[in-house]
């Protein structure tokens, strides 16, 4: 029986403040977790791009120095065709990728601030930056160039 009071003790002695203020806790780690949530989806289309323009790369290669030792017959371009529509392949899904997740991380800043409004949670929880976009928007300057100079078969000057 003293065990009970002891209970309803104790849960009387937590307000409602503290009630709102854990609901505003949970919230914010929704938050952070639906952030993480995109930035692991980010880094799954980076990774699957980068692996299409790197096959469409070695395959582009791998057929230019047969084609140039005379390995290969002379008229076949398929073989580099196929590198470069890997290539092309590959930058389409990383643009894809970088613009669903800045329009993502917009609405989450957008629903963020009506939280904050709202007081419901801290101002503290903001939705961080993130690296991994300026990653891909590295990559993606990496690969268009490199398309570029193999769509137009630019050679390096040495």
């Amino acid at each position: 029986m003293d065990e009970q009071i002891a209970r309803i003790d104790k849960s009387a002695l937590l307000s409602e403040t503290s009630a709102v203020e854990r609901s505003a806790r949970l919230v914010a780690m929704s938050l952070q977790r639906t952030c993480m949530s995109a930035e692991r989806m980010l880094l799954s289309v980076v990774r699957t791009a980068m692996s299409l323009i790197g096959f469409g790369f070695i395959t582009f290669n791998l057929f230019s120095v047969l084609h140039d030792s005379e390995v290969i017959q002379a008229g076949s371009r398929a073989p580099r065709q196929f590198g470069l529509a890997l290539m092309f392949i590959g930058i389409c899904m990383l643009i894809i990728g970088v613009w669903r997740h800045m329009r993502f991380a917009a609405s989450v800043r957008r629903a963020y601030a009506l939280l904050v409004e709202d007081n419901l949670v801290p101002n503290r929880a903001e939705p961080p930056n993130s690296f991994n976009l300026f990653l891909a928007i590295g990559l993606f300057f990496i690969a268009f160039s490199a398309f570029i100079n193999m769509m137009f078969e630019i050679k390096p000057m040495y």
